[in-house]
């Protein structure tokens, strides 16, 4: 019976030994994969900030604190806008074979005045409410 226990006792220990190692291992690969990942994004951010200066940019605009939906941020949308905005994406006068392009070109004005209509007035839609 002694020996029984030993014997059950000397292979916990082994198995304790190994889950500590394997938890060692997974450990260390988790911080140098935040230690890459850090360094990743810092390289990231100095090519934007080296792309910013060479064209001149005043860096990324960020949303106003204040905008609280998508009609306040597109009150002050103009039309041209969206119309240059949708030739760059239809590829300027180029004819498109297929693609974005396309699916632009089949919307109709009448919709997308409606859309920019209804996001300018702001209308909210009633929230969800469950009924359970």
């Amino acid at each position: 019976m002694e020996g029984e226990l030993i014997f059950v006792g000397f292979i916990m220990l082994i198995g304790q030994i190994i889950l500590m190692y394997m938890w060692n291992a997974n450990w260390f690969k988790k911080e140098n994969f935040k230690m890459q990942k850090q360094l990743v994004m810092k390289q990231n951010n100095l090519k934007l900030k080296k792309l910013e200066k060479d064209f001149g940019l005043q860096g990324a605009t960020k949303i106003a604190p204040e905008a609280k939906g998508w009609g306040e941020l597109l009150q002050n949308i103009d039309s041209d806008k969206i119309k240059d905005i949708l030739s760059i994406v239809q590829g300027g006068d180029e004819e498109s074979e297929g693609g974005i392009g396309d699916l632009i070109n089949n919307i109709p004005p009448e919709v997308i005045e409606g859309f920019l209509k209804g996001a300018k007035n702001g209308k909210k839609e009633p929230e969800f409410t469950p009924q359970v």
